[in-house]
C-alpha cells in the first residue's frame, strides 16, 4: 500500500508539471518514386496539398524537367546542343554553349528575356534575380540582374574561383577563391561582406545563409581541413576542425543563427548556433565526390557516396539525433532536397519523394 500511494503521488505530480520535456516524433511517408529514364510512368500521389508545389528542376541529358510535388510533370525544356543553369524555383534558366559567344536568359516556357554576347559561364540564383557570369580562366565574376544589366559592384576578381554557392531560398551568393579570399553578394549585386582567410588557404567549399548573416568556408591543403564560420557583420570567425583533408568539395550548410552542418570523411558534424559546441554523427567512410546537405524546419538531410560505392542518406536533427539512415546500392551518387515537409532524393537512376512530419 505504501508503494501504491507513493506511485500515485508521483504520477499526479508529473502529470501537472508544465516543465516536463516533451518532443513529438518524426514521421516519414513515401509519396512516390520512379525511374529517371521513365518519368512519364511515375504514378503521382493523390496528396492534394502537393499539387500546387514544384520541385527543383531535374537535368536529364539535354533536357530540363520540372515536376510537381505530386510527381506529375509540369514542364520541360529541350536544350538541344546547348547547356543551361536553371533557377531552383523552376521558372527561369540561362542557356549557354560550352564553346559559344553568348548567354541567353529565358523562362521555362522558352520565352526569351535577354541575350548577351559573352564567353562566360552563368550561375543563376534560386529565384532568378541574380546571374553570376564567370570568365573562362575563373578569375573574374560579373553581377547581372534578370534584365541583363550589370548591377551593384558589377564584378569581383580573385585567384581562381573555386565555388559559387547560393543561399537556399534567397538570391544571395558566396563566391570563394583559391587564394583564401571570399565575398557575399546580394540580389542587387552589392558586396555585403568580403575577406581573406588567415594564411591564404585554398577554399574548397562554401555556403551562405539566407539572410547573409553567416558564411561557411571549407578550406585546407593536402593534409588538414577546417571550416571557417564567418559572422559577416563583424568578421568574427569560428573554426571547426575536420578529421580529414578533402580532395574535393563536400556537403556544407549554414543558417542565419550560425548553425552549421558539414560532411567529413567518417562523420557529419553539426553545431546549433554560432557559439555552441557541435555534435558528431558517425557514418561509414565516404569517398571523394558529390555530397550535399540541406535543411528545412529544424531537420537536416545529407547525402553522400560510401567508400564501397553505395550512395547513402540520413535524416537528422540539429542536436545530432539521427532519425533515419539508408543506403541505396543501386545508386552511385545521391542529391537531396528538403523543404516544408517534403524531401526529394535524386540518384543516377531514380527519384524518391517523401513527406516528413514532425
Amino acid at each position: 500500500m505504501k508503494f501504491l500511494i507513493i506511485g500515485l503521488v508521483a504520477g499526479i505530480a508529473l502529470g501537472f508539471a508544465p516543465w516536463w520535456p516533451h518532443r513529438t516524433g518524426t514521421e516519414l511517408y513515401p509519396e512516390w518514386h520512379g525511374s529517371l529514364a521513365y518519368l512519364n510512368e511515375i504514378e503521382p500521389t493523390a496528396h492534394p496539398a502537393l499539387a500546387a508545389r514544384a520541385l527543383p528542376p531535374i537535368a536529364l541529358g539535354n533536357t530540363l524537367v520540372v515536376l510537381a510535388a505530386t510527381g506529375a510533370e509540369r514542364s520541360r525544356f529541350d536544350l538541344g546542343e546547348s547547356h543551361a543553369a536553371a533557377s531552383r524555383d523552376g521558372r527561369f534558366l540561362v542557356r549557354y554553349e560550352k564553346v559559344g559567344k553568348s548567354v541567353e536568359y529565358l523562362n521555362m516556357a522558352g520565352e526569351p528575356f535577354w541575350k548577351l554576347r559573352s564567353l562566360e559561364y552563368p550561375h543563376i540564383s534560386p529565384n532568378g534575380k541574380l546571374v553570376l557570369l564567370l570568365n573562362g580562366d575563373q578569375t573574374r565574376v560579373r553581377f547581372v540582374d534578370n534584365n541583363g544589366n550589370e548591377i551593384g559592384a558589377k564584378e569581383a576578381s580573385g585567384r581562381l574561383c573555386t565555388q559559387i554557392a547560393f543561399a537556399k531560398r534567397t538570391d544571395r551568393a558566396c563566391v570563394a577563391f583559391l587564394d583564401g579570399s571570399w565575398l557575399v553578394v546580394d540580389a542587387r549585386g552589392e558586396i555585403r561582406a568580403s575577406g581573406v582567410l588567415p594564411g591564404n588557404p585554398p577554399i574548397k567549399s562554401a555556403a551562405v545563409s539566407d539572410g547573409g548573416a553567416f558564411a561557411a568556408l571549407h578550406y585546407g591543403g593536402a593534409k588538414h581541413d577546417c571550416v571557417a564560420v564567418v559572422r559577416t557583420d563583424d568578421k568574427k570567425i569560428k573554426v571547426i576542425e575536420l578529421s580529414s583533408a578533402h580532395l574535393t568539395r563536400t556537403g556544407l550548410f549554414v543558417s542565419d543563427d550560425g548553425s552549421v552542418a558539414v560532411i567529413d570523411r567518417e562523420a557529419v558534424l553539426v553545431t546549433e548556433g554560432f557559439s555552441r559546441r557541435g555534435e558528431s554523427i558517425r557514418i561509414p567512410a565516404r569517398r571523394p565526390g558529390h555530397a550535399r546537405i540541406d535543411r528545412s524546419a529544424g531537420l537536416y538531410v545529407a547525402s553522400y557516396t560510401r567508400e564501397t560505392g553505395e550512395a547513402a542518406w540520413l535524416l537528422f536533427r540539429p542536436d545530432g539525433t539521427v532519425l533515419m539512415h539508408r543506403e541505396l546500392p543501386e545508386e552511385s551518387f545521391l542529391d537531396c532536397h528538403i523543404e516544408d515537409g517534403l524531401m526529394l532524393l535524386r540518384g543516377s537512376r531514380t527519384l524518391q519523394c517523401y513527406s516528413v512530419r514532425s
